[in-house]
């Protein structure tokens, strides 16, 4: 069911004839990768594959239409991730300037008991100045 043709520039590109893939070897090649990772799609993955049991061993064929399916469901799968990701770092970012905020008033918070200032909010700028030289004065 495949032919394999020599390209000009030496490598191997083969032509899928009917809509059945009858090895791993054909599968692997239909979705563009190497055996090793078209077997372990099937494991963790769901690649739609159909196992023909014999009397010592088994072969494999999976149908064209039925692996574009899972691939089309696959980007589809990706794309909700990728959305939900974005959404999860701007909801992380969010929380980082929220803690940051959190830890600078807890600082600034401990700066002023340390340092009692008198009238931090004065009215006048001699106040304040007077209010930070008492509550920065060290005795």
């Amino acid at each position: 069911m495949v032919n394999e043709n020599e390209m000009n520039a030496g490598e191997k590109t083969i032509e899928f004839k009917g809509h059945h893939l009858d090895s791993w070897k054909e599968i692997a090649a239909y979705v563009n990768r190497n055996v090793r990772t078209a077997q372990r799609w099937e494991k963790t993955e769901g690649l739609p594959v159909h196992r023909h049991r014999h009397e010592r061993a088994s072969s494999v064929s999976a149908c064209r239409e039925e692996i574009d399916r899972w691939q089309k469901q696959r980007l589809h799968v990706s794309d909700e991730i990728a959305v939900e990701q974005r959404e999860l770092e701007t909801l992380i970012e969010k929380l980082r300037m929220a803690l940051l905020v959190k830890r600078m008033r807890e600082a600034l918070a401990t700066a002023l008991e340390v340092h009692e200032p008198k009238n931090l909010f004065a009215s006048r700028p001699q106040d304040v100045l007077a209010a930070a030289e008492d509550g920065f004065r060290v005795d």
